[in-house]
């Protein structure tokens, strides 16, 4: 994207630019320092162009009200998650993420409690975001010399994840998240025990269930168990199946989720190892 020249200069990392006659925000660190209107911008500056063209005015707003340290540390964040993640994030995370950023960094800071009792669940179906979470954690560290728990990388881990999947907001992806705590909650009350998080049995339960609902979702193709099979799973494994059973009657009342009574039996595998770790 060569030829850009600025139309406006926001703060010192970010200028407004015209190409194709779409409005687009140009970030990059220093890219706006000691510049003016029509100065030609250096591809060798830009870091991301973002179109947002239908909410030019909203977001110009929004941006100019966060701390140029805060669009920095977002745009670092995001860099590294596209290094680390091979791909690129979606325009609309940089804003939102900034959003959360500013709101978590204010200064003077906010006395937020932050509660996330999905962070084991985000830890192992996003993992690769979490890691990104992480990153970020470290990073403020050593920035803004703040100490935050580890449940915000489940947070950071969400926005990381709904700008991965474009289609996805940060809402879905914390409700589907949300649906498998709850199952989880089940598993553990007709066990009458709190299954261990930290094992081989249990990732793959989370895991499962997760790529189950999204099989639904998407109206993809389950894989069949042999009826001879399944008949045996319900015999052996009595407890389990009944628990897989209820689990796929709350997921269609509850959820409008429809699992084949094939994922029943796979689901009761899953349980029986992950009670049992």
């Amino acid at each position: 994207m060569t030829g850009l020249r600025i139309e406006r200069v926001l703060n010192e990392d970010i200028v407004i630019t015209s190409f194709k006659n779409q409005k687009k925000f140009v970030i990059g660190k220093g890219i706006g320092a000691d510049k003016r209107n029509g100065d030609p911008i250096d591809d060798n500056e830009i870091d991301k162009v973002i179109d947002m063209n239908d909410d030019m005015a909203q977001y110009e707003e929004f941006l100019l009200l966060v701390p140029q340290k805060i669009i920095r540390l977002t745009e670092d964040i995001i860099m590294h998650a596209e290094d680390y993640l091979q791909t690129k994030l979606s325009d609309a995370v940089h804003l939102q993420l900034a959003d959360h950023l500013s709101f978590l960094l204010n200064d003077p800071p906010k006395h937020v409690t932050i509660q996330n009792g999905l962070i084991e669940e985000i830890s192992i179906l996003y993992a690769k975001e979490f890691q990104v979470g992480l990153w970020a954690l470290r990073s403020i560290k050593e920035r803004f010399d703040r100490e935050l728990p580890e449940e915000e990388a489940g947070h950071i881990a969400i926005f990381i994840h709904s700008g991965r999947w474009k289609h996805e907001g940060t809402d879905k992806s914390v409700k589907q998240v949300a649906i498998i705590r709850d199952l989880v909650w089940k598993i553990e009350k007709d066990y009458k025990k709190v299954l261990s998080k930290d094992n081989v049995a249990y990732q793959h339960l989370v895991t499962h269930l997760n790529r189950a609902i999204q099989r639904t979702r998407e109206q993809s193709e389950f894989n069949m168990v042999d009826k001879n099979m399944l008949v045996m799973i319900q015999e052996k494994y009595q407890k389990a199946y009944q628990c897989a059973v209820d689990m796929t009657t709350h997921l269609s009342e509850k959820c409008g989720i429809h699992f084949p009574s094939s994922e029943i039996g796979y689901l009761t595998l899953h349980i029986h190892r992950a009670a049992k770790a």
